[in-house]
């Protein structure tokens, strides 16, 4: 799942912005650092969301109310990405010491297409699709 996961991120990423023109220009060292950022990141929204299914398994199964259960763990998911995405920032940025708080746009953007790719993939990772 992990893996579906870190290639689902990436595919969703190039269908969003497909000019990665940049991409193979980078040192070797910063798409090493990406790949391994990105396979703990799939690791961790992966555990989050199998915790999270079997949680709601036990106190929400689909057979009682599967459009409320669709709504409530699909949010809560959304958030526990959103919320991991942050705490993993701070430590990467404590880590790597990358205290550059000015970002251009571009960085910006590319940074919420992550987020968006991550979102869905997990999801679809979740669910079995």
């Amino acid at each position: 799942m992990i893996l579906f996961a870190f290639i689902g991120s990436y595919l969703i990423s190039y269908m969003m912005d497909p000019y990665w023109t940049d991409y193979a220009t980078r040192p070797l060292s910063d798409i090493v650092e990406e790949f391994v950022i990105s396979i703990i990141f799939c690791a961790v929204i992966s555990k989050l969301s199998l915790f999270l299914d079997r949680w709601f398994n036990q106190k929400m199964p689909w057979t009682i109310d599967p459009i409320k259960r669709l709504v409530i763990q699909s949010f809560i998911q959304i958030l526990g990405v959103l919320l991991v995405t942050l705490i993993m920032h701070f430590i990467f940025v404590l880590i790597l010491e990358e205290n550059d708080v000015e970002a251009t746009i571009s960085e910006v953007k590319s940074y919420w297409q992550w987020i968006i790719a991550t979102v869905v993939s997990e999801k679809n990772a979740a669910n079995g699709l």
